[in-house]
């Protein structure tokens, strides 16, 4: 069996795919391995010898595009002279070839096949994630952080002079691990470290834009704006929101939301992208993290008008709103009645995904229902409806039904139509 001394000698200085990476995999890998009753001595040697060969390849050879292939063959001569059997090399070979996230070939197929992608997927989030992120970008002479193009963000690939930087691999790749990973240990270990890495390179990407935001002359696009154009009132975001998405303007939007940390135009644009979010949602719903944000202001108008840019976009970014649902939820149950009646729907979206989410949001909309004003039970109601199904009908009903004797005969008419609608 290798050691982990024995492993030193494979792996050069590499502050990312480096010995210190392997050690962390190795324990990582052993835990995973006792906990989900794997075959350990398969799992130790795979860990030890995953990127053995990643950094020891011919400089004409793109190491990390087929280091695994050659890793595992390099594990197939270490463990030939340690007398292994062929089964049993062939077991961890394959654990090797199916580590790599942007290698589809050969999926892992057998559990320690699984815990080795989980192991080296886990040192890829939370803090020890967010260093290796950055390493792996400066060291390849990249920023941690860039404005990824309408390109990049739509397709994954990066327009001409544009920089792969830690944040763009953190779109990419790493805030999609914690979804491919296979065992129930290893998604255990990674919520807490998802919600880690996902904090830092979201607010890493508010104080970034909040720099250039600051530095910027205005633009044609951000001229248009209330505050450039000298009038109190709406009309001119309104109108801007109406020609970006109707042009399906990806970098007019991005620009607008470049600036949302401006406190001169910060109101405005965040009305241009909640008015988009009216027409067009999906040209927004990368703007989920700006928004989550936005809600911890101490403005109460950037607090609802953030609520509103939350609710168009929860049903295309579910998860970027559960990471942070308590934090929501009280948000919405202290806000104002804008905040409330918006929280509602944003809320209700994201219940709809699966039963677990439900099960967590839905008791909080039905108190809600339960408790506010007789006004707003028909709009909560109307709200709530996506994350009814046959779990919850009932008690929604209920709950309607209580609430009935204080309406006024035509929020009863807006909810006896509701009621047609329930699944």
């Amino acid at each position: 069996m290798p050691t982990l001394e024995q492993a030193q000698s494979w792996y050069p200085t590499d502050p990312v795919h480096g010995f210190d990476h392997v050690q962390r995999v190795y324990h990582l890998a052993g835990r995973i391995a006792q906990a989900e009753g794997a075959d350990l001595a398969i799992v130790q040697a795979a860990a030890l010898l995953h990127d053995a060969q990643d950094n020891l390849q011919p400089p004409e050879v793109h190491a990390r595009e087929t280091h695994q292939h050659a890793s595992a063959s390099f594990a197939c001569s270490i463990l030939t002279a340690e007398g292994w059997p062929a089964d049993r090399i062939a077991a961890v070979q394959h654990c090797i070839r199916a580590h790599r996230f942007r290698d589809n070939a050969e999926p892992p197929h057998t559990l320690e096949a699984k815990i080795i992608f989980d192991a080296d997927k886990l040192d890829a989030i939370g803090a020890i994630g967010v260093v290796r992120a950055v390493a792996y970008a400066i060291t390849h002479a990249n920023p941690p952080y860039t404005e990824p193009s309408p390109q990049f963000l739509s397709t994954g690939e990066t327009v001409e002079g544009e920089s792969h930087s830690a944040y763009h691999e953190y779109l990419f790749k790493l805030r999609k691990l914690k979804d491919r990973l296979y065992t129930p240990t290893a998604r255990a270990i990674a919520a807490g470290r998802h919600r880690e890495m996902e904090t830092f390179f979201e607010q890493l990407a508010v104080e970034m834009r909040k720099e250039q935001a600051m530095s910027d002359q205005p633009s044609p696009v951000l001229s248009k704006i209330a505050y450039f154009q000298n009038v109190r009132g709406e009309v001119p975001n309104q109108e801007l929101a109406r020609q970006l998405a109707q042009a399906r303007d990806s970098a007019g939007i991005q620009e607008i939301a470049a600036h949302l940390w401006d406190k001169n135009i910060q109101s405005d644009c965040l009305k241009v992208l909640y008015e988009i979010g009216y027409l067009s949602p999906d040209l927004i719903a990368d703007y989920a993290g700006d928004f989550l944000t936005l809600l911890h202001s101490k403005n109460n108008r950037l607090v609802w008008g953030a609520m509103i840019g939350l609710a168009a976009v929860a049903g295309l970014r579910p998860d970027a709103v559960w990471t942070q649902v308590d934090s929501v939820m009280q948000i919405v149950e202290a806000g104002s009645v804008i905040t409330m009646l918006w929280g509602v729907r944003a809320l209700a979206k994201v219940a709809a995904t699966n039963p677990e989410r439900r099960g967590r949001i839905f008791p909080f909309l039905l108190r809600l229902l339960e408790t506010c004003i007789p006004r707003d039970v028909p709009t909560h109601a109307e709200s709530m409806l996506p994350a009814v199904n046959e779990s919850v009908k009932a008690e929604f009903l209920s709950v309607l039904d209580r609430r009935a004797a204080q309406l006024t005969p035509s929020q009863l008419a807006r909810l006896k139509k509701m009621r047609k609608a329930i699944p």
